[in-house]
């Protein structure tokens, strides 16, 4: 059986004493109860977890593709809650099942975690403080509730680091496959993991530039084991994602769909401004432990002139936090696999720390402020947004009154969702910010893909669409909210004109055109309508247009005043015969809007009364 560590130098007492059990016992047990009660609460989801449930509903047969973007293990960890999701008849946004399938993971991953400390360090003051400053940082309790890619793998990078251990002391068959399979299942989570190897065998070639390190033969032959066995990772992960990715792009070369994909996500952000800043992890260090960042310079000089374990663990921890900067993509979130080597860097430094007083108090009062600002992240659960899913309320314009997908669905891009909080990371693009987009809904709602269809100026090129799809859908958005790219953290670009709404196409109003059409058309090119109220009945509704008796003319509206309208119309004027079928309005009725919230960062929702009747199903 694996152990995650190897005997330390420093023991803990044969009694570690009841006090520093008990504050064991609560520095593991509240975050798991924690995890385990948001599971059950949380309502909303991520766009990188909404992406992981819908390759899990492709990988049970609910899904009409893999999305490609993503790597497949998590979405295959997820298939069983999916699985559970379709036999429960939940709603489409439901994601309790996923939630609790999380929670195991980091439970897994704090446990595991806190063991391996243990095992190294000794259950002290020392250890305690460390964990709860770097592991159970403000980043942890930011991203755990939802379907995080970010946290768990820092559990697998310790394992490769504890078998790469192993197996320099005694090179064995067995250890070095379990390499090759702990390397594979990290980029198979995502490809950004090729740096647990990258780093590992950098840490095993650094040392040599050292002084008075000597350079052995068998040294250099497990240096080449361990590249082969980072190749065969490369192999192995090359051929599941082509088996993956095969029913995305079934007329591509099998083996360069790995290629493919690879070259798509790295070319997603090209030409389009977006800038993902290099500066984003230095400036937001103190998210992952002030104690931990005031020790993390201490701990790596010491660990540096330690043993051969600290030595490689050190140069892991800065090979990977130094190829981090080298990639193009940067959120702080991604930096969340190295808080384990954090701690145990820290923990070395807090040790010594903790034997004078003034830096007792110090570290003392770091660790306060972490717990406090952790804490607050947690607590914050308890806002409404978290517990009543905001999403749900407005995607539930999609379905009909028996519950069926409405069709034709129109969208201008992804829809928005923030709670009432500004993100305090300076530079994260989307941190605290919940984005919905059209594959979102072709798998979720079971909507298909010939019915979805994109629009870019939807008062433009809908005007008349209301008329000739009753029932259809019009979702707008001004334009997807995102953090802005700066050195100070701030509300998300633009929320002050971010509007957002639901829409059904329905008939808004009928009338008599001998009555309400004025003879005539004016100089502009215009007829008016007056009929009582009509200006303001089209007040909430997108898209007007009249349709004549025949339905084979359409004509858009505009609002000219509280009971009048306006129709470019050419011809003669309507004919004069009375009790003839009247002339219809028709329009995108606004049933949810999203708002600014006045009072508070974030968004308000408005929900009208959804109108009856049999004219929106005509």
């Amino acid at each position: 059986m694996l152990k995650l560590g190897v005997e330390s130098e420093t023991r803990s007492p044969a009694c570690a004493g009841r006090p520093l059990g008990v504050l064991a016992a609560a520095c593991l047990g509240l975050p798991v109860l924690w995890l385990w009660l948001s599971a059950v609460f949380v309502t909303v989801e991520l766009y990188d977890g909404y992406d992981a449930i819908c390759n899990a509903r492709f990988f049970i047969g609910n899904g009409p593709y893999f999305i490609p973007s993503r790597a497949p293990l998590l979405a295959l960890v997820l298939t069983p809650a999916a699985l559970l999701h379709r036999a429960l008849g939940l709603p489409a946004l439901a994601v309790w099942p996923y939630h609790l399938t999380m929670a195991a993971l980091h439970t897994a991953y704090l446990v595991g975690v806190f063991a391996f400390l243990r095992k190294r360090l000794g259950l002290t003051p020392a250890m305690l403080a460390a964990f709860a400053s770097s592991v159970l940082s403000f980043v942890f309790f930011s991203y755990a509730p939802f379907l995080s890619r970010d946290i768990v793998p820092g559990l697998l990078l310790i394992a490769m680091l504890v078998l790469t251990e192993h197996f320099v002391e005694r090179p064995r068959i067995g250890v070095w496959l379990g390499l090759v399979a702990l390397g594979a299942l990290s980029v198979l989570i995502k490809q950004t993991y090729g740096v647990f190897w990258a780093a590992i065998l950098g840490s095993r070639c650094l040392p040599y530039l050292f002084p008075k390190r000597v350079f052995r033969r068998s040294d250099f032959k497990t240096w080449l084991a361990l590249t082969g066995g980072a190749v065969a990772s490369a192999l192995a992960y090359w051929l599941i994602m082509a088996v993956v990715l095969k029913s995305t792009w079934p007329r591509e070369p099998f083996l360069l769909l790995p290629y493919r994909q690879l070259t798509k996500v790295m070319e997603q952000y090209r030409g389009t401004g977006i800038r993902f800043p290099i500066w984003i992890y230095l400036r937001n260090m103190p998210f992952y432990g002030w104690l931990s960042l005031a020790a993390l310079g201490p701990g790596l000089w010491y660990c540096l002139r330690g043993d051969r374990f600290r030595q490689s663990l050190a140069l892991v921890w800065l090979t990977a936090f130094g190829m981090l900067h080298l990639s193009g993509f940067r959120e702080v979130r991604y930096m969340a696999f190295l808080a384990p080597l954090s701690a145990f860097l820290g923990a070395h430094a807090i040790e010594k720390a903790f034997r004078h007083r003034g830096l007792l108090i110090a570290g003392l009062a770091l660790l306060s402020l972490d717990v406090w600002s952790a804490g607050k992240e947690a607590l914050r659960l308890r806002a409404g947004f978290y517990r009543r899913s905001p999403a749900r309320r407005f995607c539930d314009t999609l379905l009909d009154s028996d519950g069926r997908p409405r069709k034709p669905v129109f969208m201008q891009g992804p829809l928005s969702f923030m709670p009432p909080l500004n993100s305090p990371f300076a530079g994260d693009r989307y941190h605290r910010l919940f984005h919905l987009d059209k594959h979102h809904l072709v798998f979720l709602y079971g909507i298909a893909r010939s019915d979805l269809r994109s629009v870019r100026d939807p008062l433009h090129q809908l005007r008349t669409e209301a008329a000739l799809y009753p029932g259809s859908v019009l979702l707008t958005a001004t334009a997807p909210l995102v953090n802005p790219v700066r050195f100070r953290a701030g509300p998300p670009a633009g929320i002050d004109k971010f509007v957002m709404a639901a829409t059904v196409s329905r008939r808004v109003a009928t009338f008599d055109p001998v009555a309400a059409v004025r003879s005539g058309i004016g100089k502009d090119g215009f007829r008016l309508i007056s009929v009582a109220g009509l200006g303001k009945q089209l007040g909430s509704v997108l898209c007007p247009c009249l349709k004549t008796p025949s339905g084979d003319a359409l004509f858009p509206l505009e609002v000219a005043g509280p009971d009048t309208v306006r129709v470019r119309m050419d011809g003669p004027d309507p004919p004069p015969a009375p009790g003839g079928k009247p002339w219809e309005i028709w329009g995108f009725q606004v049933r949810v809007l999203v708002i600014p919230a006045a009072s508070r960062p974030g968004l308000r929702i408005v929900t009208s009364q959804a109108p009856t009747g049999k004219s929106e199903r005509r």
